[in-house]
């Protein structure tokens, strides 16, 4: 860390420290974590009806509510059964039971949970409410006493974690009538991360913006279930009946545990496995069919979603697979998308272990066609069609298979030794992906195109946490891991640079394309592709970290991941990525304020499975045996550093807010850089206009800014909000740099402020909730002007490209989407749905002047469960 970051992050940490309220210590709800010798009572099984009165042991610490149960569930080979929606699954519990009853055990856990044990024949145990909730209960813990899985090797309690993540449950998801894109999920939902709608026809996620720009084609590392995806831009698509939750960290300090990639945030979507009460299957069905309006066909095109979902097994024993399908007509002339997906997730539980292991199937095409925007904007309005429509050049199909395949295995050896086994391969093809239909394509749409082809990513993640004991009010716990994965990627490219089709007028012949870089895909209708030779990456990453914890009232966070990745230049090099960070946790059971601060650092590869196009084979020579163009230019790795600090204050389970600022330097950053245009085309003349491509780094980015979140429940009535604000800033040039930013400028397509708002009233049968969100103030490029000027040739031949792209820079005052969705139970088992989308009907300006988005959406549906 450096001495000014150092310096940022105390003063930061002391401002905040002012508003703790009088130190008071919480106790966990089983019993307290604050001593590894702490022992509930041994119950008597007398007194207990059976099964109530088997006998059983149980050494959990810092685990979930959930994991407690189930473990107690095997340990006394009993069937429980209970509602997540009931009991707190996720509350944090410790506790050491040694030859206790069962019930007396379980009276213990749910202790203030307002859920009892009841035994109903047999080996049938059912938690349900209490009949009097009141009789001396303690209040419900706050949210501060969750566990979570993300930023940590094994789950770990929330409660001392100095580095905010944020948990979207499944549960939320489906109340806001989410339609299952990554963008619907996280833009606004979670402070500073803002993604681009995404349209039908496109199959990639576009992140604008995770704490401002940490790179060119921006994204956080995914993983599904712990297992790393492939390619975390293809993960664009996620059906909410099958999530649990997502849990996100944005900035840098998720690298010490997650290592390369992990530069500007992590995103871990955790699949849902429920056990039914009898163990027989459970079913849920929902189907939604609506119209999509557009300004750009005659009548509105149709939209329609299918879902099932299968659960079976018990709390110890439990599969859930979930399959969905739908699609969109053509909100444009020729642009439409449908898709499908499945996932399989299983759940065993011991008395010492718990397994889990799950699968996924992802299956999408979609028809991507010229925008109607640009054809009439550059051809049509100019005359070059002289009268009549302009007729479009057959759309191109693109498509993408995705599978992942993994499981997690953890085992409690005790209470203070656990160990973690994750094991995965996550893999992609995808085909038919078009050439550039714009002037200087985007850093997404260039991604996209890169990544054709497909790679293959399999990872073996260990890791040891052990409780080292307590001693005059200090406990310390120690995290040793190690992990190795290998990414295979085959890419499609190109031996020579190729036309690009275009509108073309009807009854004349074409003019030419608009631009070429060389890139083509397969089914894209473009002679001179070819699959390149197969490059391999590995990643080899050891893991430590110390967490100490003062009284359960201070915690500190010390530790590094040493890493020697392939996707550096030459054979690999090592790096260190540190994180430190402490977290301050004071209040009564109805107030918690909690203060935290961490510092880390994170780096990317100049090689990665979207960049093999552009570097070359991947075995260090490009496709005419030359050197790539890494090497050759000495294109360096992209690295983000940096702090934040902020606070966390519950009111019970009534209120909550977060703030946070942050403090991160981005160096390095590799873009692809326009260098020349070629000016053999004149107007009149025939012939292809290409445009010659570099990878440059850009230099120093600084992101700094501010992000709030909040919730507020009283009795049926819940409103949730966030805001962030973020200054994305140019401030170091490289030597080598010819691109159009300049020192100082703001970094584009990066929104400076992003804000959402969630009202949800529940109640008598009813749901209904409404979500608006906002992105506003960036700069991006006038495309249409752009575009203009490469099909006319307005530029002075001789003028440099970077100088003169400045030009086309325009200002978006913002984007606002608004959602609905209402619910009403007609039976105990079926329920009508309404949802609507993109309520004001914005079809353009996001985030730029070409794109466009299904307008006004509402769609009519049912679930039913049997």
């Amino acid at each position: 860390m450096t001495g000014a970051a150092a310096r940022s992050l105390a003063v930061s940490l002391l401002a905040l420290g002012s508003a703790l309220v009088p130190p008071r210590a919480l106790v966990a709800q089983s019993a307290s974590c604050g001593s590894a010798d702490d022992v509930v009572p041994a119950v008597p099984p007398q007194g207990w009806a059976p099964p109530l009165d088997r006998t059983v042991s149980l050494d959990a610490r810092d685990v979930s509510l959930r994991d407690a149960l189930d473990r107690l569930a095997a340990a006394a080979d009993v069937r429980l059964s209970y509602s997540p929606d009931v009991v707190p699954v996720d509350r944090r519990v410790c506790a050491s039971f040694h030859d206790v009853a069962l019930g007396g055990a379980l009276s213990e856990l749910l202790r203030g949970a307002g859920v009892e044990a009841r035994a109903i024949g047999g080996s049938q145990v059912v938690l349900a409410p209490l009949r009097d909730p009141t009789a001396g209960a303690p209040r419900e813990p706050t949210m501060l006493e969750r566990v979570i899985v993300t930023g940590s090797a094994a789950g770990a309690p929330e409660r001392p974690l100095s580095v905010e993540v944020t948990t979207i449950s499944g549960a939320a998801l489906r109340a806001r009538g989410a339609g299952g894109t990554v963008a619907e999920a996280l833009s606004g939902a979670v402070p500073g991360v803002w993604a681009w709608a995404q349209p039908p026809a496109s199959l990639l996620v576009r992140y604008a913006s995770i704490r401002g720009a940490s790179s060119f084609d921006a994204y956080p590392k995914v993983y599904i279930d712990g297992i790393e995806v492939a390619s975390p831009l293809l993960v664009s698509r996620i059906d909410p009946a099958t999530v649990d939750r997502i849990e996100i960290i944005r900035g840098p300090q998720g690298a010490a545990l997650y290592g390369s990639d992990a530069i500007s945030g992590v995103v871990n979507i955790v699949t849902r496995t429920d056990g039914v009460a009898d163990g027989s299957p459970r079913f849920g069905i929902d189907a939604s069919g609506g119209a999509v309006t557009s300004d750009y066909v005659a009548r509105p095109t149709v939209t329609q979603r299918y879902g099932v979902t299968v659960r079976a097994g018990s709390s110890t024993r439990a599969a859930t697979l979930g399959i969905a399908a739908g699609g969109t007509g053509p909100y444009v002339p020729g642009a439409w998308g449908r898709d499908v997906s499945g996932v399989l997730s299983t759940r065993l539980v011991g008395a010492r272990s718990i397994v889990n292991a799950m699968a996924r199937l992802s299956l999408a095409d979609a028809s991507a066609t010229e925008s109607p925007v640009l054809a009439d904007s550059v051809f049509h309005a100019t005359g070059m069609s002289g009268s009549g429509p302009i007729a479009f050049t057959p759309a191109s199909v693109q498509s993408s298979r995705e599978y992942t395949a993994g499981t997690t295995i953890r085992l409690m050896q005790s209470s203070r030794l656990t160990h973690s086994v994750v094991l995965g391969v996550d893999g992609y093809r995808l085909s038919g992906v078009p050439a550039a239909s714009t002037a200087i394509p985007s850093a997404a749409d260039a991604a996209l195109r890169d990544a054709a082809g497909g790679a293959d990513r399999g990872s073996l993640r260990l890791a040891t946490i052990a409780d080292l004991g307590h001693a005059a009010g200090i406990g310390t716990t120690l995290t040793l891991g190690a992990e190795r994965s290998i990414l295979r990627s085959a890419t499609v490219s190109t031996l020579a640079p190729t036309p690009l089709p275009m509108p073309v007028v009807r009854g004349e012949s074409p003019r030419g394309p608009l631009l070429s870089d060389g890139g083509s895909g397969p089914g894209s209708g473009h002679d001179g592709g070819r699959l390149d030779d197969v490059a391999w990456r590995t990643n080899t990453g050891l893991i430590a970290q110390l967490n100490a914890a003062l009284l359960d009232v201070a915690y500190l966070t010390a530790g590094a991941r040493l890493e020697r990745s392939g996707g550096f230049p030459g054979a690999g090099q090592w790096n260190v990525l540190p994180l430190v960070g402490v977290a301050l946790v004071r209040g009564t059971q109805d107030v918690q304020l909690k203060v935290r601060g961490a510092y880390g650092r994170g780096i990317r590869g100049p090689r990665t499975a979207s960049r093999e196009t552009m570097s070359g084979s991947g075995r260090g020579r490009d496709s005419y045996g030359g050197e790539d163009e890494i090497t050759r230019r000495g294109i360096a790795a992209e690295s983000q550093r940096g702090s934040e600090a902020g606070f966390d204050l519950y009111v019970g389970r009534i209120f909550a807010l977060r703030a946070t600022r942050f403090n991160q330097v981005a160096s390095g950053l590799i873009q692809r850089v326009a260098i020349a245009i070629d000016t053999t085309y004149r107007s009149g003349s025939l012939g292809p206009r290409q445009v010659e491509y570099a990878l440059q780094n850009v230099g120093r980015v600084s992101n700094r800014g501010w992000e709030i979140d909040g919730t507020f429940t009283r009795s049926a009535l819940s409103l949730s909000g966030s805001f962030s604000a973020v200054s994305s800033i140019v401030r170091q040039l490289d030597g080598g740099y010819t691109g159009d930013l300049r020192t100082n400028d703001r970094m584009l397509e990066v929104p400076a402020r992003t804000a959402s708002l969630t009202a949800a009233w529940t109640g008598n049968g009813w749901l209904a909730s409404v979500t608006a969100a906002r992105a506003s103030d960036w700069i991006n490029y006038d495309r249409i002007g752009l575009a203009w000027s490469v099909v006319h040739d307005t530029r002075p031949p001789d003028q440099p490209i970077g100088d003169w792209l400045r030009g086309y820079w325009h200002s978006y005052s913002g984007v606002t989407r608004v959602r609905a969705a209402l619910s009403r139970d007609v039976t105990p088992s079926l329920t009508a749905i309404a949802t609507g989308e993109n309520l004001l009907d914005y079809q353009r300006g996001e985030p730029d002047n070409v794109t466009i988005v299904p307008g006004r959406t509402v769609s009519l549906g049912i679930r039913a469960a049997f």
